[in-house]
């Protein structure tokens, strides 16, 4: 809830409404930064001839798995 007293920032919100929206971010990113690596990680320990019936090769892992959770894969 906010304090009526609050400082405004220029667009007119809340200062502590910026800090949830900061920190909403920062907790959305760090979470998708896991997922990211435990794809990853699940990925590489597929054999080459896997990834190859995927279309990627080992360095395209990192890639590969950021795109599958972009997109919902």
């Amino acid at each position: 809830m906010s304090n009526p007293d609050a400082s405004m920032n220029a667009s007119g919100l809340p200062i502590d409404v910026n800090i949830f929206a900061a920190v909403a971010k920062w907790a959305h990113n760090a979470v998708l930064s896991l997922q990211v690596n435990r794809m990853t990680s699940v990925i590489r320990e597929l054999p080459d001839e896997t990834l190859a019936q995927i279309g990627i090769t080992r360095k395209d892992i990192p890639e590969y798995a950021a795109s599958l959770l972009k997109s919902g894969g």
